[in-house]
């Protein structure tokens, strides 16, 4: 049986402020703290409505100059298009970052978004909506994501002893999801990413969920209606609202529902997130990666432990019931889990365990 994928319609109108003529000014006074520069999701789905218009009826200008000029599509556009041709563009008047652009009043964060600037935007979007969906999270709740919260004018303000200001918001946060895209799972290779899963799960012990979206399609109709049609899969860090809601009518309850509905999340990314190994992350300035492992010094093992117990767990209790899965195959997932900082571990086999696979886990839990 395929596993269960929810799938995410949106529809995105373009309203103000993106409208032709003059951008409007910036919200006064300025959002002096980057834990009030959080976006709802009707804003951040506001933005790419708009991007996606500009770039369907400007396509010669949108071209992704790191990528051999190739012609950017809605499918492709990713944060560092956005930001090439539309944040600044939108924002240079005031010199002021979208967050500011957008909001009417200080937005403190709600969930921190931890993402690689390549992925699709429209993926990242159906992974916003089906975990604000699993959360039942209300309309005022805001994601911070970088590209947005920060002076794309001005970056020198970033360079502080909280390193870009992730800190900060990340502390003030509920919780971090990370988008991992589908096929290669970059931001488990990055190092920047790296830091905000030290911060998130040693640090703060700050919730860490992952997202993923396998596909995203996007098309543009009359009056400027964009439609963004995809699934995503998220691995919570534990059994949200949405499980509580589908367990009333699912066999194994609200437990199972979360376990049912993980099994969607992409095997490549999967694979790619158990081998998390923070002194093979990549940093574009070599001192990034430096001064970040400093910072992590004696706890470098600790966080890859987690990271891939975290996603180990996710598909143990089917491994377990699989018996083409054998122990070969699953000792390094419960070596992970003993080495990890998890506490707690709850699993829920779609099917009998024999009990000499159960006793697989008997050194499993952690110390």
């Amino acid at each position: 049986r395929q596993p269960h994928r929810t799938s995410a319609l949106i529809m995105l109108a373009r309203p103000p402020p993106f409208v032709d003529g003059a951008p409007r000014g910036a919200i006064e006074p300025r959002l002096t703290s980057t834990t009030d520069r959080g976006l709802t999701l009707a804003q951040l789905e506001a933005i790419f409505a708009a991007a996606v218009v500009e770039c369907v009826r400007d396509e010669v200008k949108w071209r992704d100059s790191r990528n051999g000029n190739k012609l950017i599509t809605p499918e492709t556009m990713n944060l560092y298009h956005l930001n090439d041709f539309f944040i600044k563009r939108w924002t240079q008047d005031d010199a002021c970052t979208m967050a500011e652009y957008m909001a009417e009043r200080p937005q403190p964060v709600t969930w921190f978004v931890s993402h690689w600037w390549g992925e699709a935007f429209a993926r990242t979007l159906v992974c916003l909506r089906e975990h604000t969906r699993l959360h039942h999270l209300g309309p005022d709740a805001t994601y911070w994501i970088n590209a947005f919260a920060h002076n794309q004018h001005d970056l020198g303000d970033i360079n502080n002893d909280d390193i870009f200001d992730f800190h900060a918001a990340l502390k003030a946060s509920e919780g971090t999801m990370v988008v991992v895209d589908a096929s290669h799972a970059v931001a488990f290779t990055r190092i920047w990413c790296v830091f905000e899963a030290y911060l998130s799960v040693i640090l703060h012990g700050r919730p860490y969920e992952l997202a993923s979206a396998e596909r995203a399609d996007v098309a543009v109709g009359d009056g400027h209606v964009v439609r963004v049609v995809g699934r995503a899969t998220v691995i919570t860090s534990g059994v949200t609202p949405a499980d509580a809601a589908a367990g009333l009518v699912t066999a194994g309850g609200s437990l199972s529902a979360k376990l049912r509905r993980e099994l969607g999340f992409p095997r490549r990314a999967l694979a790619r997130g158990r081998r998390f190994d923070v002194m093979a992350a990549e940093a574009s300035v070599p001192t990034d990666k430096e001064n970040i492992l400093r910072t992590m010094t004696g706890q470098v093992d600790a966080l890859n432990a987690t990271v891939a117990a975290t996603i180990s767990a996710a598909r143990l209790g089917a491994d377990l019931a699989d018996p083409m899965v054998d122990f070969g195959a699953l000792r390094d997932g419960l070596a992970t889990l003993r080495a990890s900082r998890l506490r707690r571990l709850v699993i829920s086999p779609p099917q009998r365990v024999s009990a000499t696979r159960v006793g697989w886990l008997s050194d499993a839990p952690p110390a």
